[in-house]
């Protein structure tokens, strides 16, 4: 029998920078909230506490990560390998999130109410600014995930990514706004099939190394092919990977 498991632990020298960023992604995620609550406090746009509401989410998303770092890194003499797969549990809970984030979008384009709002046009300028900042703060998160081997810190780079379409509708419902044309239920449609496709994948990588599938059929074929081409191999009984 030729048997084993590919797992994703974290390097115990590698966890201490997976929690480092994992403590940045809260940070950063107060500080968002902070900033959108402040300029929907500012233009009493409806749009605006709706972000500010989706990235309190994301707070959520930043302690399910760090909870999940740490528990990561505990070994037993039950589980001396540690609970690496704790983390993957962490991403799963991230993709739910997501999918919770999908159906607040919905929910704001169905039953928001359009009203008359008014705002300077600095508002403008610091939604624009805001925009960016997650998709430059997730793809870091991702270079970190994909060199420590970390799927929740991954998980998280993808959600902040994500972020980035729910800034650009409040800045495209601002100046939907200014001309009165109602761009933002359109807008919210798409933006939550793509926040649903992000977060389905994510749970899906999730759930195959939980259920020891993560690697495919081809590669699990070509590993095999490798082993019985030793001499010393008469035949496999079971493969996992």
């Amino acid at each position: 029998m030729a048997s084993g498991q590919a797992s994703r632990e974290i390097d115990p020298v590698q966890a201490p920078s997976v929690l480092r960023v994992a403590l940045y992604s809260l940070l950063f995620n107060l500080a968002l909230v902070a900033a959108k609550l402040t300029l929907s406090a500012l233009s009493g746009s409806l749009a605006l506490r709706a972000d500010a509401i989706h990235s309190t989410v994301d707070v959520m998303a930043s302690l399910a990560l760090i909870l999940g770092v740490k528990i990561s890194e505990r070994k037993s003499e039950s589980f001396p390998l540690g609970l690496y797969k704790v983390e993957n549990l962490a991403s799963i809970a991230i993709s739910f999130l997501l999918f919770l984030t999908a159906y607040e979008i919905v929910l704001e384009a169905v039953r928001g109410e359009a009203m008359p709002i008014n705002y300077q046009g600095w508002v403008l300028y610091a939604v624009a600014a805001i925009i960016p900042l997650p998709y430059l703060f997730g793809s870091f998160q991702i270079k970190v995930g994909e060199r420590t081997g970390s799927p929740s810190l991954i998980a998280d780079g993808v959600q902040h990514k994500a972020d980035v379409l729910t800034s650009s509708l409040v800045f495209m419902a601002l100046i939907a706004q200014t001309v009165s044309f109602p761009l933002d239920r359109i807008a919210a449609a798409i933006i939550a099939l793509a926040i649903i496709k992000e977060g389905w994948g994510i749970l899906v990588s999730g759930m195959r190394v939980l259920l020891d599938a993560s690697v495919d059929a081809p590669t699990l074929e070509r590993i095999r092919a490798l082993i019985l081409e030793a001499p010393e191999v008469v035949s496999i009984k079971e493969l996992m990977a």
